[in-house]
């Protein structure tokens, strides 16, 4: 499910995928805030994972794909969270915690770095559809978000059969 908020208090735009494999679009306009707490809810109690864009990209596409890096290789992307890696490794005197296993771990250095903003190959996700709306909802205040959505516990179930 695809969810486009426009500037906080205007119209919705609101897109629904039958699945994360050969996803089908049929467009549902939401009109006012009540609707779109009421997706929300649906998506929360439905348990599905969320992802807002402060921006509307049309497809998922992580910070290190974004802006001038997007014309980096992908090579020099890898390179680059390498050195983004080993560079936080050096610097940082403790973790928070949950955090720890970042130390010898690349893929928990990665979710650390990212959460702190570095640019990743990573997307963060959330399954509460409220977060995923606020940062739909961040800036900047000239430009639509998208709040992106799939169903997590089919996703799951799929991942197990193959």
């Amino acid at each position: 499910m695809v969810y486009h908020p426009a500037h906080r208090h205007q119209r919705h735009q609101f897109h629904s995928a039958t699945d994360m494999i050969g996803v089908i679009v049929t467009d549902q306009q939401i009109i006012d805030v009540r609707e779109a707490g009421a997706v929300l809810e649906k998506l929360e109690n439905e348990r599905w994972a969320s992802r807002g864009q402060g921006r509307p990209y049309g497809r998922l596409t992580p910070s290190i794909d974004r802006g001038w890096l997007a014309r980096v290789s992908r090579r020099g992307k890898l390179q680059l969270e390498r050195r983004s890696i080993e560079l936080f490794r050096r610097a940082a005197q403790s973790f928070a915690p949950g955090e720890e296993g970042a130390q010898g771990d690349d893929f928990i250095a990665l979710m650390v770095l990212r959460h702190y903003g570095a640019p990743t190959r990573l997307l963060d996700w959330t399954r509460h559809p409220s977060v995923a709306a606020y940062f739909a909802c961040s800036p900047p205040d000239d430009e639509d978000g998208e709040v992106w959505a799939f169903d997590y516990e089919a996703y799951e179930r799929l991942g197990k059969q193959k």
